[in-house]
């Protein structure tokens, strides 16, 4: 082999190598480290939102369901407290517990905010699994929704969007296929196909639900239509 070949053979796989080596690792936003927190009078959507949305994750509540169908939705309750820092797992475990009412449950790139009353019902609208779901030539966020609804076996839900300013509206038609999820999932993944940071509210009554889509999370509950 000619020798001005070889060397550059050796120089070229060098570089690879050195390529290889230096990639560097993902970081998972649940590792990184954040500040302490404290609470004067808050409720937890606050430090969970200030927390997740700095590092790049979508916030999601669903507010206490009430018993009348135009009743304001339920608050949560404020508290004061001071959090020290460490990982962003440890400290938003540790601002969650603040609320006994409340768990917090990650999904991918989102943070869920659920009340402890429904998290095992199964028959809890957002608990609900499917084995697959297809969404086809979607330009929305709502009508991504509504085929997820429409297409959900057994009991038929009720459902909507309501939608407060600004669009929802997807950069191309989406065509996604959802596999042994929750109706909560579905509803991440849909967000999260519209913006890394977006998230939603489930708002109403048992007898009408709805859901607020938001870029970032403002700690107070949407008026009810």
């Amino acid at each position: 082999m000619d020798q001005s070949l070889r060397l550059t053979f050796v120089f070229m796989s060098g570089l690879v190598a050195m390529a290889t080596q230096t990639s560097p690792p993902t970081v998972d936003p649940y590792d990184l480290h954040v500040s302490a927190v404290e609470l004067k009078e808050d409720d937890i959507t606050k430090p969970v939102a200030d927390i997740g949305q700095s590092l790049g994750m979508g916030i999601s509540i669903e507010y206490v369901l009430s018993a009348e169908t135009n009743a304001p939705p339920q608050p949560l309750r404020k508290i004061s407290a001071a959090v020290p820092d460490g990982t962003a797992k440890q400290v938003l475990g540790r601002v969650t517990d603040l609320d006994p009412a409340y768990s917090l449950v990650r999904h991918g790139n989102m943070l869920n905010l659920v009340p402890k009353d429904v998290l095992a019902d199964p028959a809890y609208v957002l608990n609900r699994k499917f084995s697959v779901i297809q969404i086809r030539k979607s330009s929305d966020v709502v009508d991504a929704v509504m085929q997820v609804v429409d297409q959900l076996p057994g009991k038929r839900e009720q459902l909507a969007v309501l939608q407060l300013g600004g669009s929802l509206s997807f950069s191309e038609p989406w065509d996604t296929t959802f596999q042994n999820m929750t109706v909560r999932e579905a509803l991440d993944e849909i967000a999260q196909h519209r913006a890394q940071t977006q998230g939603w509210q489930l708002l109403g009554s048992g007898r009408f639900r709805y859901l607020v889509f938001h870029e970032r999370l403002v700690p107070t509950p949407a008026q009810q239509p």
